[in-house]
């Protein structure tokens, strides 16, 4: 995401997904993602003072990137594009959701 926030004019997401118990898609706000947030400081502080070749081997890896690297070599344009969020496979959405109030809290209220 920051090699791509400095491309023009493209919208960045500020969601993810990922599967509930039941194998629902549940789209969540990356502000829940606990590691997210480090990543970006860390991913940020290495785009401008390297090391370069470790940023450059991690964003190669990055499924964003590659969406917008196939958009390029289409030959389509990145300006107005909004790119949707990342899908996690292997983390649960429950990990993400606060958990349900007990039923006896709602009868004590």
């Amino acid at each position: 995401m920051v090699l791509i926030s400095h491309m023009d004019q493209v919208t960045l997401p500020t969601t993810f997904s990922a599967k509930n118990k039941r194998g629902d898609w549940i789209e969540l706000d990356l502000s829940v993602e606990p590691i997210f947030h480090s990543a970006i400081r860390l991913a940020t502080h290495m785009f401008h003072n390297g090391p370069q070749s470790t940023f450059s081997n991690i964003a190669g890896r990055s499924a964003l990137l590659g969406a917008v690297n196939r958009a390029l070599n289409e030959g389509r344009s990145l300006k107005g594009a909004t790119l949707s969020g990342p899908a996690l496979i292997s983390i649960p959405a429950e990990t993400y959701l606060p958990p349900a109030p007990s039923i006896w809290r709602k009868l004590f209220r």
